[in-house]
């Protein structure tokens, strides 16, 4: 019984911690959630974590988006909730290829090659980590065709 009440507060603290889009907060309270109350909480909130992270996905700030993104998977991973995994994997993508497209804009230079190569073997691990790319079609036109140095074709 003890348990239960505790999860109970617990969840409202989670509630609050992700509507204010405190995600470091989150994490360290859903840590502290009770084992069998973990997947249940997810599967209720995983429409809303899903909002809340494409709402991250518009703010600036690429490095504080990185362990959001990461301990989000991390979390569902745990719980053997694959499916709700590869949709935040797919935000992931995209955010990472949004900072891709923008050093480009910004380093039209081998440094900011370099670094656009290190984000898409990046974004490559986390779709075979994830299993995205069984399921969605994941590709970097967009990103080759703005820069020089990459080939047209492959």
């Amino acid at each position: 019984m003890e348990k239960k009440i505790e999860d109970e507060i617990l969840i409202k603290s989670l509630d609050a911690s992700l509507e204010g889009l405190v995600f470091k907060e989150f994490f360290s309270t859903f840590d502290e959630l009770s084992d069998d109350m973990k997947r249940k909480y997810l599967t209720k909130v995983f429409p809303k974590i899903i909002q809340k992270l494409r709402e991250l996905k518009e703010t600036d700030g690429f490095k504080e988006k990185i362990p959001v993104l990461e301990n989000s998977n991390r979390i569902f991973r745990n719980q053997m909730l694959y499916e709700e995994s590869k949709e935040i994997s797919l935000i992931y993508i995209e955010i990472i290829k949004e900072e891709a497209l923008r050093i480009l804009e910004n380093e039209e230079n081998r440094s900011g090659v370099i670094k656009v190569e290190d984000l898409i073997e990046k974004a490559l691990k986390i779709a075979r980590i994830t299993h995205v790319s069984e399921s969605s079609n994941i590709n970097f036109d967009k990103i080759f065709g703005m820069s020089k140095y990459f080939p047209t074709s492959f």
